[in-house]
């Protein structure tokens, strides 16, 4: 889990006042604002994410992100706003269209963008996984969203589907009020 727009790391900050990992222990919070590395060698993964401090234009989600060690499934978590090359950075927290083709990891997992959306470049695959919910207000947000799979046999595939939740959160909303 990485802190995004609506819960950022700065001093009113959730992750200030609640210790989450202590609370979840199956957690991995990447919060460190500079960027961290994780090796879940159990899995053959690694993670790398950046917290976000403020969502501003300064903050460069994918920035530092180093390059692949070992032969794990290298996976960066961003949050921020896809742009496409040599457009100048007007919006919070961009994420250009080179930082994800020239980071050369097998896998980046995007947040900010509701919509379930590919932003894949050149050989490296990402995707803004969706909200999960389907509400009003939530642009783009349609109830759908990424279900990504590593496949341990097939070197640097990665599959990723695209899931209707809207079926499942109607079924369960049905239970509650019936």
């Amino acid at each position: 889990m990485i802190p995004g727009n609506h819960d950022c790391l700065n001093v009113q900050s959730i992750y200030h006042q609640v210790n989450l990992p202590a609370a979840c222990p199956n957690l991995l919070l990447i919060s460190h604002p500079e960027g961290e590395r994780h090796q879940l060698s159990d899995q053959g993964v690694v993670l790398w994410g950046r917290g976000m401090v403020e969502h501003e234009p300064s903050f460069r989600p994918l920035a530092g992100l180093p390059p692949q060690q070992g032969d794990a499934w290298h996976i960066a978590l961003g949050h921020g706003f896809f742009m496409e090359d040599d457009v100048p950075s007007y919006r919070s927290s961009p994420i250009y269209a080179r930082e994800i083709r020239d980071s050369a990891w097998d896998y980046i997992a995007l947040g900010h963008c509701h919509a379930f959306q590919n932003v894949s470049q050149g050989p490296v695959t990402a995707y803004f996984s969706g909200a999960p919910g389907f509400y009003p207000g939530a642009q783009g947000s349609d109830g759908h969203v990424a279900l990504v799979q590593f496949d341990p046999a097939a070197a640097a595939t990665v599959d990723v589907k695209r899931i209707d939740l809207r079926p499942i959160v109607n079924a369960a909303l049905q239970e509650q009020i019936g």
